[in-house]
């Protein structure tokens, strides 16, 4: 042996005949973190196939609701910034706003565009304004416009609190 050689030292048999402790140490070493990052990589990528899958829902009660836009948007003639949407039964909405009473116990889909808007401006709107919103009442199918409403105040929440 050399002076800069030891006993044991990489590569070089040990007193006993058998590899140093210090190269099987780093060797377990490795394979113990190649196997951590393979099942991290592994649960990383299935995550990302799970979330980046196409989608047509949001998940919530109104979803279907978001096929009525175009109908209300037209309704309103493209004039206003969308606030939400809601699917609720006519009557919770027609409790803060009566007119909204003919409507029946139907579930409706109703969206809300912020104006402002002038009175007369949305055709068939009781009350017709003058008023910051305009409320569009669409059949659940999201199809026909049965009512529509300018309001000074929304009669539902339609924002989700951050």
């Amino acid at each position: 042996m050399t002076r800069r050689q030891t006993a044991g030292q990489a590569g070089q048999p040990s007193r006993a005949g058998q590899p140093s402790r210090a190269r099987h140490r780093s060797w377990a070493g490795h394979r113990r973190g190649a196997g951590t990052r393979l099942v991290v990589t592994a649960a990383a990528l299935g995550l990302l196939a799970g979330c980046g899958g196409p989608r047509n829902v949001l998940n919530t009660a109104s979803s279907h609701c978001f096929r009525a836009l175009p109908s209300a948007r037209a309704t309103v003639g493209d004039h206003g910034r969308l606030v939400g949407v809601r699917s609720v039964l006519a009557d919770r909405l027609a409790r803060s706003l009566p007119q909204a009473a003919p409507l029946d116990r139907r579930r409706l889909c109703v969206i809300a565009f912020r104006g402002p808007y002038r009175a007369g401006e949305i055709p068939l709107a009781d009350p017709p304004g003058p008023g910051t919103y305009a409320v569009v009442a669409v059949d659940n199918d999201g199809q026909t416009v049965l009512a529509s409403f300018v309001v000074s105040d929304l009669p539902l929440r339609f924002r989700h609190r951050l």
